[in-house]
């Protein structure tokens, strides 16, 4: 029986790419679990809608528009990224002036 010479080059490459493989979904996670929203870098808010939500279309896309009784002059909107996750019709349909709502907004974009 003889032994194959590049038994010991297949090994090294092996753990090499597993060592490789490893790191990479490492980063990946530490990447992607950085996008999600926390506690830390989110403000709850509650207040009375003003006036019924509001479908607003552009050329190539919608937002729900709505504005609050403490911030009257502020149009709270929610984009096409989230409407894709939102059943629209249940929320315009369960929202009325005059409701309380509560939503959570990254502090990014809506500092306190």
């Amino acid at each position: 029986m003889t032994k194959n010479p590049y038994i010991k080059t297949y090994k090294k490459a092996l753990w090499t790419a597993f060592l490789l493989g490893t790191v990479f979904l490492f980063i990946a996670y530490r990447i992607s679990s950085s996008e999600l929203p926390d506690r830390r870098n989110t403000s709850k808010l509650t207040d009375i809608l003003i006036q019924d939500i509001r479908i607003e279309r552009g050329r190539r896309s919608k937002t729900l528009v709505f504005n609050l009784k403490r911030y009257p002059d502020i149009n709270f909107q929610i984009g096409v990224v989230a409407l894709d996750q939102t059943n629209v019709d249940d929320l315009i349909t369960d929202n009325k002036t005059g409701d309380t709502v509560t939503m959570l907004l990254e502090n990014s974009e809506y500092p306190k």
